[in-house]
């Protein structure tokens, strides 16, 4: 095993259905898997005193992940996680007071940051192929590059970000070394005031907010998406710009799935906030308000999107249990919730701050099967008065997992048969979306799913 890996760690099953609408096949989520563990005492995957606490990662769809660190261990440099199945390390550390910005991660696994002090080092990418990390655009350039905003390496290795050029913000796609500008701010009543951080998705197309006429928050909002030659449509507005629309403002970032759908956060006219599912221009699909009974909060930190057109975003359910959720239009799910028992290379877990300090970190990612990768801050099981730092974990989509592969590690083994023995007895809710183990959905966990776990083995 490589220097800085360890072995996978058994997963715990967990999920929590929040509300549903029609019974058509909603997202689901069955396993968390710790990826890391960053604390001051010690650490998983990580050397002790390292710290990760406030970033987004990114996930491919072999459930690689990334992730910035803020500080390895006690080098005082920043750095760089990539992990998958449990295992991982720092694969890059830039120079002493350097930091590294959120990644983005293409199928390659591939990873592309920005790397910086006072000023922009310039855009970097980590290649696994070649355990190397160079520079791939360097400040300055055509368009006098200053800083770099939410990057995105698509599959064929083109790039996208939004850049400080001069005096102006810019969206910029770079194609084998080429640099083209896809939007870029302008003045005059009716040109862009403000262009904010957009999403990128496989085919290039570019998403996001973009502000009207100046930079004042009375000014027309918009969201756009943008083609490559950078022709683009308004897909909605908020009440400045058109005085029909049920939005007052929207969050400043979105997310674009393959299919060029998006996914964005709204307040709503009247009160309340919403995350929705834009379909096309004008038409759009609810994923979750909080005007409705299962959600209290949508927290202020972008959604992710998939081609399946599962939305995920952190909020509060309908008790305000803050966690992160997933939902289609036809049902919600609570991924993970604080207070959620998780296992960890410590032994049993929890979800929790010593405090009522937020337990989710930053935004979560997701990839087309749906996994997803999020941080959370974890407690000893039953006592949330001794930290363990915070964790790096992905969660399972239930529909990637045969339904006897209770810890989500891509077979059925002893593993799977320990934790069907600890849900030993009467279970609830049954069936084993809500309680592992209950394999055919008897509300009992017995003999019955033990010959079904048996006749899944391996």
């Amino acid at each position: 095993m490589p220097p800085g890996h360890r072995r996978p760690l058994p997963v715990l099953a967990t999920a929590l259905l929040v509300s549903t609408g029609a019974d058509a096949g909603g997202p689901a989520y069955r396993a968390l898997e710790l990826e890391a563990r960053s604390n001051i005492v010690d650490g998983f995957n990580l050397p002790p005193n390292s710290s990760f606490s406030s970033g987004t990662p990114a996930i491919n769809d072999d459930r690689v992940v990334a992730l910035r660190l803020i500080v390895v261990g006690g080098t005082s440099r920043a750095g760089l996680f990539v992990g998958q199945g449990g295992t991982g390390s720092v694969v890059y550390q830039p120079l002493n007071d350097h930091l590294v910005g959120d990644p983005g991660i293409n199928a390659a696994g591939i990873v592309l940051f920005e790397q910086f002090d006072i000023v922009t080092d310039g855009l970097f990418a980590y290649d696994p192929r070649a355990a190397a990390t160079t520079m791939v655009v360097a400040p300055g350039g055509p368009f006098s590059i200053s800083s770099f905003t939410r990057p995105a390496i698509t599959d064929d290795g083109a790039l996208a970000f939004r850049a400080r050029s001069g005096s102006l913000n810019r969206w910029i796609r770079v194609v084998e070394g080429v640099q083209t500008s896809i939007a870029v701010e302008s003045g005059g009543p009716t040109g862009i005031g403000f262009l904010f951080s957009p999403a990128t998705n496989a085919s290039g197309l570019m998403a996001g907010k973009v502000r009207i006429g100046g930079t004042g928050n009375e000014r027309p909002d918009q969201i756009r998406r943008y083609a490559p030659d950078g022709s683009f449509e308004i897909l909605v507005q908020d009440v400045d710009g058109d005085p029909s629309s049920p939005f007052t403002a929207f969050d400043n970032s979105v997310a674009i799935a393959a299919d060029g759908r998006i996914a964005f956060i709204a307040n709503l006219v009247g009160g309340g906030r919403g995350v929705f599912r834009l379909e096309s221009a004008g038409v759009w699909t609810t994923i979750a308000t909080t005007l409705e009974p299962g959600t209290s909060e949508i927290q202020f930190f972008w959604p992710v999107i998939n081609a399946a057109g599962t939305v995920a975003f952190r909020g509060r359910d309908g008790a305000n249990v803050e966690g992160i959720f997933a939902g289609d239009g036809r049902s919600l799910v609570a991924v993970a919730r604080r207070g959620d028992r998780v296992s960890t290379d410590l032994g049993a877990g929890q979800i929790n701050q010593h405090d009522t300090s937020l337990s989710f970190g930053g935004s979560p990612a997701m990839n087309e099967a749906g996994d997803i990768a999020f941080l959370a801050a974890l407690t000893p099981a039953g006592n949330t008065q001794i930290e363990w730092g915070t964790g790096l974990f992905v969660a399972r989509a239930a529909a990637a997992l045969h339904p006897a592969d209770l810890n989500g590690d891509g077979t059925v083994d002893f593993a799977d048969a320990l934790l069907l023995l600890a849900a030993w007895g009467t279970c609830e809710p049954p069936g084993p979306g809500g309680c592992p183990g209950d394999l055919d959905g008897d509300g009992e966990v017995g003999f019955a799913d033990l010959l079904q776990l048996l006749g899944a083995w391996n």
